[in-house]
This record gives C-alpha cells, sequence and structure tokens, in this order.
C-alpha cells in the first residue's frame, strides 16, 4: 500500500506509533478490527463481560489447583484475566513435552513462544471444566510415563553452553594473538 499507509509512525507526532507491527502494521483493515475493538473495550456490555470471565478464571484457577492437587500432581495453573499458564512444581528437563501430552489430550497450542495460553470472553464455567480434565488427564499420562519422578534436580543449561562457547572463543582469541600451542 501507499507509504503514508505503511509507515509505523505518524510524521507529523514522533511520539505517536502504530502498535500492530509485521505484515498487518498499518493495514487498514487491520486498523478498522483495531478500532472496533477499542471501542468495543470503552462499553458497559465490556466492561461486565470482562469482569465476567476475571471471575470465572479466577474460580476455575483454585478448582483447577486443588483437582490437581488430589490428583497428586506436580503442576499448578496461574492466571490473569486472560492469560494463563502451566507452573511445574517438580524439577524435569522434560517438563517441556508435557505439551505434547496436552495435545494428545485435547488441547490445541500454539507451538511457539513462551507457553502462555490465552483464553477469550466466550470461555464459560464448562470450558473451563473441560480444561481443568484435559490438563489432569495429560498430567496423569505424564506422570505415568515416568517424566516427573521423585528426587529431580534443577538442571542448569548454562554450563552446556557457556563452557564450549568460552572454550572456543578463547582458543580463537589465542590464535589472533598468537599465543595457541
Amino acid at each position: 500500500g501507499p507509504s503514508r499507509l505503511m509507515e509505523r509512525r505518524d510524521p507529523d507526532r514522533p511520539m505517536r506509533v502504530n502498535f500492530v507491527v509485521g505484515t498487518f502494521k498499518g493495514n487498514p483493515v487491520s486498523m478498522g478490527a483495531m478500532n472496533a475493538a477499542l471501542k468495543y473495550v470503552t462499553t458497559p456490555e465490556a466492561k461486565k463481560a470482562i469482569e465476567g470471565l476475571r471471575d470465572r478464571v479466577d474460580k476455575w484457577v483454585g478448582a483447577c489447583n486443588k483437582e490437581l492437587d488430589k490428583q497428586d500432581l506436580p503442576i499448578s495453573v496461574a492466571a490473569h484475566r486472560t492469560t494463563w499458564c502451566i507452573c511445574y512444581k517438580q524439577h524435569s528437563a522434560y517438563n517441556f513435552m508435557f505439551m505434547y501430552y496436552l495435545r494428545a489430550a485435547g488441547l490445541q497450542m500454539a507451538w511457539v513462544g513462551t507457553g502462555k495460553m490465552l483464553l477469550t470472553l466466550e470461555f464459560s464455567d464448562e470450558h473451563l471444566k473441560r480444561l481443568t480434565d484435559i490438563i489432569v488427564k495429560a498430567g496423569k499420562e505424564f506422570k505415568a510415563d515416568g517424566w516427573w519422578w521423585e528426587g529431580g534436580k534443577p538442571i542448569s543449561i548454562v554450563p552446556l553452553v557457556l563452557g564450549p562457547t568460552l572454550r572456543y572463543h578463547t582458543a580463537a582469541l589465542k590464535r589472533r594473538l598468537g599465543l595457541a600451542a
């Protein structure tokens, strides 16, 4: 599109930036959708929906964590409004594999990023109960398959990465300085 529409900033107001970046920055459709969303979130209807989700999520976190404890699973959930995640109480080098068990149990997740997950305003108590069931099912299977074990210790990858990296760069520096044997 025209550069005036695709520009990340407003040339007349340098502190005014477009927070949609990448392919969609400045795209009229993206801007229209953002405008509609921003108008919606200022309505009383949106306030009621957002507060309802907040209350449902708070209730769900307590109920889900109670069920996870009851099943003796070393995980819990944490959430703030629409964002939630799984917290691991037991050290394991394989906790990243839990997402495969969640997928097999019926939870489709984005396979990139930080592991945070999002809820929409449409999530009902029934949806959250189903989510608890999926997490519990995946947790039981993960535990039964031996990925969590008693006495697991935290593993630091720093020595695994830093050691070889420092050895490589030290040797390269010595070669450059003519100190290599």
